[in-house]
């Protein structure tokens, strides 16, 4: 092994890392290792829940825009409906007069 080649080369013995240093070296290389992304594209499998998920999620995009949309035509059929309403209440307001007009006139033709 290397510390019987140093020791005959050598003819003393080498000095030892302590147990600790190696042991944080070895943590940090295979730390390192697991750091390192892979060159290689992992494959990816899709199963049928992704598949279903997948469609329920574009069901639900297409759900809230026909919201979007119906909650537009509301609007719109609410300003349309309190538009029609004023110029109703006008119209009643009108017919009142006119109904009051002829009442006064109708006595007024009786008395003659």
């Amino acid at each position: 092994n290397k510390v019987s080649q140093q020791r005959l080369e050598g003819g003393t013995v080498p000095e030892v890392e302590p147990y600790e240093e190696r042991n944080k070296f070895a943590y940090i290389s295979s730390f390192a290792s697991h750091c390192v992304r892979s060159l290689v594209p992992e494959v990816v499998e899709i199963t049928d829940f992704d598949l279903k998920k997948e469609e329920k999620k574009n069901q639900v995009e297409v759900l809230r825009t026909q919201l979007e949309t119906l909650k537009d035509e509301e609007k719109i059929k609410k300003e349309q409906v309190e538009n029609n309403k004023t110029m109703l209440m006008e119209h009643r307001e009108r017919l009142k007069m006119m109904i009051e007009t002829c009442k006064a006139l109708h006595e007024g033709f009786d008395e003659k």
